[in-house]
């Protein structure tokens, strides 16, 4: 296969200018039906991002901080409230359902958990083609070659084509997912912790081959995850979200080597260094995060947060340039010039 030159966003290699995914003030509210009232659940609340084509951004918090529920608002199986929702320019503020073809074949979803996303009475290469033949794409042999070789390209051997989910490993299953996405030639790949239930050295592989395929496919990347440690070395931006909102957002190297939001600085403490010396001193995270139905006002994280000043707990922070990022803090981001 041949190997694109590196798809960095500078729009070369034949690309298009301006951003792949384009996204303003996006909101996910779930209803919750109690057994005498109902509550409704913001679980995404005013997020703004885009994502450039042949880019990786990361997204990284806490379980349950909402980035599975951005995941799949903006393929269209989550309830979405966006004033501005946009891919390659088309408007996507629609349920899946209302979505022409055309643009479910260019953005792919990989599943948090693989054996629930696959179909256990199919084999692997019939799960694969099966995209094919629903998108009438190809015919049925033909869907089944492609299968074969899409197979191949996850280093998925010709001997476990024909097992069932059951038959396979947690890094196999991951892998006939990722090909069943990568199958359409997606160019939005949203991989929702993808490597989550997988073995050290298994999550090494299908970052290893995420980053290639990226480079081979010029594929646009979002990937969410809570392993920081994973995302630093894979990703080009990462934004960091905590209780349904993002709090700082910013080339990967300057996130993680200079932290500004003290939610960002306590994930990175978190990650254990390399040697003892390297050790960083911002504060552990303390304490767990409040439900999303009772959100605290203010700053979300202020309940939580060593740098809290009387402003954190009535205004709510919005995302202001500060060295080469945005972040919304009203410690950080007045202290550093923009």
């Amino acid at each position: 296969m041949a190997v694109l030159c590196s798809p960095r966003r500078t729009g070369g290699c034949g690309m298009t200018s301006g951003p792949l995914l384009d996204v303003e003030h996006l909101s996910c509210v779930y209803e919750k039906r109690g057994l005498f009232a109902r509550r409704s659940i913001r679980a995404v609340d005013d997020v703004s991002l885009t994502l450039d084509r042949g880019e990786i951004l990361g997204l990284v918090g806490e379980s349950g901080c909402g980035k599975s529920s951005l995941a799949k608002a903006l393929v269209g199986i989550a309830p979405v409230e966006a004033p501005r929702l946009r891919f390659d320019d088309m408007d996507i503020a629609l349920p899946l359902q209302r979505r022409p073809a055309s643009l479910l074949t260019r953005l792919q979803y990989v599943f948090q958990d693989p054996l629930a996303a696959l179909d256990p009475q199919m084999t692997a290469i019939d799960q694969v083609a099966e995209p094919l033949l629903i998108h009438r794409r190809a015919s049925v042999a033909e869907a089944k070659r492609r299968a074969s070789d899409a197979l191949r390209l996850v280093n998925i051997g010709a001997d476990s084509e024909d097992r069932l989910p059951h038959q396979l490993s947690g890094g196999q299953r991951q892998r006939v997912v990722l090909a069943r996405a990568l199958i359409l030639e997606p160019d939005l790949l949203i991989c929702d912790e993808p490597i989550s239930a997988l073995d050290v050295s298994i999550q090494a592989q299908i970052v290893a081959l995420l980053a290639r395929l990226r480079v081979e496919r010029n594929l646009t990347i979002l990937f969410i995850s809570h392993g920081v440690s994973t995302v630093r070395r894979f990703c080009d931006r990462v934004a960091v979200m905590y209780l349904g909102r993002i709090c700082e957002v910013g080339p990967a190297t300057e996130i993680f080597e200079r932290p500004l939001h003290p939610y960002t600085q306590a994930l990175v403490a978190a990650v254990p260094p390399i040697h003892p010396r390297h050790r960083r001193h911002q504060p552990v995270l303390q304490g767990e995060a409040p439900d999303l139905a009772a959100i605290p006002s203010g700053c979300r994280f202020h309940p939580r947060c060593p740098a809290r000043i009387a402003a954190c707990d009535t205004l709510r922070p919005e995302l202001l340039s500060a060295a080469g990022r945005e972040v919304a803090c009203h410690v950080a981001a007045p202290a550093v010039p923009s």
